[in-house]
């Protein structure tokens, strides 16, 4: 595996355990980091969230992630793989990307077309209107 790094670079929302404990952290804390990215694209808020630093290192700690009741399976999984607290246990330790895009989830991806550059933009739906608020609801959640 790669070598160990203890320096820290980063927005605590987005720090794997390891980071957090301060042990050194490999190249897994990036997939780790990339579950927190896929969680907040698809909700709108990063998985784990409080008011101080303090209070946000604990949650992380305690490693339980919400989803809204209609959250795909697939997903869940995804990410629950990859926000997984032990680094050898995370999604990527095993084959690197290739464990990430071999899951289920992107079972219907193309990957020479992402590498390649010719997947198309879906168009996009704007049924909000400039300056009206974005009305959304947090607590809908299960796990």
């Amino acid at each position: 595996m790669n070598a160990v790094n203890k320096s820290f670079c980063g927005t605590p929302a987005y720090l794997p355990l390891e980071i957090i404990n301060k042990q050194g952290h490999t190249r897994m804390a990036d997939w780790y980091e990339y579950g927190v990215v896929l969680y907040e694209l698809f909700t709108g808020c990063p998985p784990f969230y409080a008011d101080t630093k303090q209070e946000l290192y604990e949650l992380v700690r305690k490693g339980f992630i919400r989803f809204s009741k209609n959250t795909p399976e697939l997903f869940k999984d995804l990410v629950k793989r990859l926000l997984s607290q032990s680094p050898e246990k995370r999604l990527g330790f095993e084959k690197d990307a290739d464990s990430i895009r071999e899951h289920p989830w992107f079972a219907d991806v193309d990957w020479d077309d992402v590498i390649e550059r010719r997947l198309q933009m879906p168009p996009i739906e704007n049924k909000l209107k400039i300056g009206e608020p974005i009305k959304t609801k947090f607590h809908d959640v299960k796990s």
